[in-house]
């Protein structure tokens, strides 16, 4: 299972397109442009059917209904994604979902040399108070 998600994260960077612009977010970093492509979509998908199928084996049964739930749930879920702190998911749901993105964020950073340092840089006061002296 964890191998699977982290292939699924993997293909989904596959035709990832990374653009960082010129412009400032309010934290001083440069802004980052993904454009994630058909393969993320089929991730998703992945990730959704790898879900049902792992809770059918756990509760050796599922109604349509509940798939049905399950997707807008999920699909609500990619959106808003505070509403994924306050979901009563399964462990595995947790662990596709995370292995997944942390696989798919890896493999973005590989692609682009400065995505790394960009998303580790922190906001402005977080600077501030790791190095007091340069105010």
């Amino acid at each position: 299972m964890i191998l699977a998600a982290g292939f699924i994260g993997w293909f989904q960077t596959i035709k990832s397109e990374i653009k960082v612009t010129d412009e400032l977010d309010r934290h001083q970093r440069p802004v980052i442009l993904i454009k994630k492509g058909f393969p993320y979509i089929l991730g998703w998908i992945a990730i959704f059917i790898l879900g049902i199928m792992m809770h059918f084996f756990h509760h050796a049964s599922i109604a349509i209904d509940d798939i049905f739930s399950e997707f807008a749930h999920e699909l609500l879920k990619d959106i808003a994604v505070f509403t994924r702190f306050s979901s009563k998911d399964s462990w595995y749901v947790w662990a596709l979902s995370g292995v997944s993105s942390m696989t798919f964020t890896f493999f973005l950073e590989k692609k682009e040399a400065r995505l790394k340092d960009i998303l580790h840089q922190g906001t402005k006061n977080q600077r501030k108070r790791a190095h007091p002296d340069n105010r």
